[in-house]
């Protein structure tokens, strides 16, 4: 059907993202811009309800055959913002008071809603999270991340979850911690910045990147384990 012809085009090199890391005017975006038939991808997928079910719970059947319907039409670019925002949701829900958050990234509507992504990969340990050295720092003004990711997928989205190690705390997986990161801060990009984008085999028409942290605002939304285990077994 219309989404299989419009992620091939999609996966032309002519058409892949492309990062527009700063205006004409020297200001900082840190923007990804996209080939026009990702965003009507997008539109039919948001519309379809896939992550708007997730408003109520028990519906997660559905949403997972949309999701596999979808993953028949090659490789469109969806269907790894759809898990990373199911798996946000569903961590959101758990930690309580995230509202609006959770309203935005199950809106119907592709231009209103939410996308999300997860920043766990850093060059040094790759698949071996306990790896991980971005270092988060409490301060009197809340939690900031500072270091490397080094596979970031969804580098669009406007809520990053990220797994960082709390200073003081011990090595390995049980000292780390997950935090929420905001895109934006005070209408700016949250003091992180995207190297560059990946080119790869896979999911090209989806941006990855490698991305530095400088003091990013994050908040901590609970457990690392527990996090992890909701995010991976989502995915």
């Amino acid at each position: 059907g219309p989404i299989d012809i419009l992620a091939r085009r999609t996966n032309r090199d002519e058409n892949l993202p492309r990062l527009d890391a700063w205006d004409g005017i020297g200001r900082n975006l840190e923007q990804v811009v996209f080939h026009p038939d990702y965003h009507e991808i997008g539109r039919l997928v948001w519309g379809a309800g896939v992550l708007s079910r997730y408003r109520t719970p028990g519906h997660e059947t559905a949403t997972l055959a949309l999701t596999y319907l979808l993953a028949q039409n090659g490789e469109a670019g969806h269907c790894c913002p759809l898990a990373c925002g199911a798996g946000m949701i569903k961590i959101l829900q758990a930690a309580g008071g995230h509202d609006e958050r959770v309203r935005r990234l199950t809106e119907p509507r592709y231009e209103d809603a939410w996308r999300a992504s997860q920043f766990l990969t850093e060059v040094q340990g790759g698949s071996d999270v306990g790896a991980n050295a971005v270092v988060a720092r409490s301060g009197a003004s809340g939690w900031t991340l500072h270091g490397e990711k080094w596979f970031c997928s969804v580098v669009d989205a406007d809520l990053f979850l990220v797994t960082a190690r709390p200073e003081g705390a011990p090595p390995g997986t049980g000292g780390l911690r997950a935090f929420v990161v905001p895109r934006l801060h005070a209408g700016h990009p949250n003091g992180f910045r995207i190297r560059r984008l990946k080119y790869k085999l896979g999911t090209r028409s989806m941006a990855s990147a490698e991305v530095d942290f400088d003091g990013a605002v994050a908040e901590p939304v609970g457990d690392f384990r527990r996090t992890v285990e909701v995010v991976l077994n989502t995915s």
